[in-house]
């Protein structure tokens, strides 16, 4: 069912209408990420990213950040500049060729940020200018370059097997993986 995982379309409409009617703590909350940063930030994407690269794994943390926020943004107010951003955001990034540090930081990077493209990803599916080849573009590049990171547990420690899990749950049911999903349950 999409949009699925993070946000369902029963929550998502809940959230709307309380801002639409002013009520609190949502139209505050609403209004923080609408004044913040992540409001009017632009794609900064990389072909890849070493996840021990402190400024790259921080831009990407952010880009994903700013897909999410705008994408809830668009939802929210039905503004047509946030769905616009959101997906720019998402297009830049459906060249992303992987992870390149060797190391378990990779898994978590992936983790950390999957999670959030993913929703981001959910919510854009339904807007009408993101195009079927766009989309598939951008989970294309989810199954090349982020479940070699998710599929296998990671070893270092139990928080990235979580963010993993995490990740790898809500790629899978933005790209309609059932294998991927399943495998996530017992992983």
């Amino acid at each position: 069912v999409h949009p699925g995982s993070l946000n369902s379309k029963v929550s998502l409409d809940f959230v709307k209408e309380q801002i639409k009617n002013n009520k609190q703590p949502w139209t505050a909350e609403f209004n923080t990420i609408k004044n913040s940063s992540f409001a009017l930030r632009k794609p900064h994407a990389f072909l890849t990213i070493n996840s021990k690269n402190d400024k790259q794994a921080s831009e990407m943390q952010n880009d994903a950040i700013a897909a999410y926020s705008q994408a809830l943004l668009w939802y929210f107010s039905d503004d047509t500049v946030y769905a616009n951003r959101a997906i720019a955001i998402l297009n830049a990034w459906s060249s992303f060729d992987g992870f390149t540090s060797g190391t378990d930081q990779d898994k978590l990077q992936a983790g950390w940020v999957g999670a959030v493209f993913a929703p981001a990803a959910e919510i854009m599916r339904s807007y009408n200018l993101w195009s079927l080849p766009e989309i598939r573009q951008f989970q294309m590049m989810l199954k090349k370059s982020f479940y070699p990171h998710l599929l296998i547990a990671s070893s270092w420690n139990g928080n990235v097997d979580l963010t993993q899990i995490d990740a790898l749950i809500s790629i899978a049911v933005f790209n309609e993986d059932e294998n991927a999903f399943n495998l996530s349950l017992i992983h």
